[in-house]
C-alpha cells in the first residue's frame, strides 16, 4: 500500500532519476564548497565544480524534456534511462 502510494506520489510529482540525481549532485557539490576540508591540491574543490555543472546540466535536461518535449511520465522516464545509461556506459568505457 505505501509502495502504491509513494509511486502515486512520484507520478504527480514527476520525479525522475534525472531529477533526483541532479538535486544530490547540487548537494553533494555545496556540501564540497562548505566543507571546511579543502585540501591542498584543490581536488575537493574542483569534484565540487564537476557535480554543481552537472547537476545544473540534469537540471536543464529534466526541464528541457518536461516542458519543452512535453512527454508524459512513462516516455520521459525511460529517455531519462536511457541517457543515464549511455552516459554509465561512455564512462565505463573511458
Amino acid at each position: 500500500m505505501q509502495a502504491r502510494a509513494l509511486s502515486t506520489l512520484f507520478l504527480k510529482l514527476r520525479i525522475t532519476p534525472v531529477l533526483v540525481l541532479s538535486a544530490l549532485s547540487v548537494i553533494g557539490s555545496l556540501y564540497l564548497f562548505i566543507s571546511n576540508q579543502h585540501d591542498e591540491e584543490g581536488w575537493r574543490a574542483f569534484g565540487a565544480i564537476v557535480l554543481l555543472v552537472g547537476g545544473l546540466l540534469g537540471f536543464a535536461l529534466y526541464f528541457a524534456i518536461r516542458f519543452v518535449f512535453r512527454l508524459r511520465y512513462l516516455p520521459q522516464l525511460l529517455l531519462e534511462l536511457a541517457l543515464l545509461g549511455l552516459l554509465y556506459l561512455s564512462l565505463k568505457m573511458n
